[in-house]
C-alpha cells in the first residue's frame, strides 16, 4: 500500500472520498481509490452535531476502526491550527496524515 507522501510525490491526481465509517472505507478501498479522508465536519454530521462540539477522543475512536478495516492512507481533517497541534497525541499510532 503506497503511503501517502508517495503519491502526492507522483504525477498521478489523488482523490481521497469522504469516508465515515469502516464500510464506506472498504468501499472506497474496493472501488480503487489510492486514500480516504475524514473530516471532523462530516463526521459531525453523521452524529448530528456541529464540528465544535465532535470531540477529538470520538474522532480517534472513528479513525481507529476505519484503520481496522482498511489500510488506504487516511487523511484527518481535525480543524483548525490549534486543534490540529492537540490533535495529534490521540492519533499517533494510526499513521495517519492531518489536514
Amino acid at each position: 500500500m503506497a503511503k501517502l507522501k508517495d503519491l502526492i510525490r507522483g504525477n498521478d491526481l489523488i482523490v481521497a472520498p469522504v469516508v465515515c465509517n469502516p464500510i464506506m472505507a472498504r468501499m472506497a478501498e474496493d472501488a480503487g481509490f489510492k486514500a480516504i479522508y475524514l473530516s471532523g465536519g462530516t463526521l459531525g454530521w453523521v452524529k448530528c452535531v456541529t464540528e465544535a462540539n465532535l470531540t477529538l477522543p470520538e474522532m480517534a475512536e472513528v479513525a481507529v476502526d476505519i484503520r481496522a478495516a482498511c489500510k488506504l492512507p487516511l487523511v484527518l481533517d481535525a480543524g483548525g491550527d490549534i486543534t490540529v497541534f492537540s490533535a495529534q497525541e490521540p492519533f499517533t499510532n494510526l499513521q495517519c496524515a492531518f489536514s
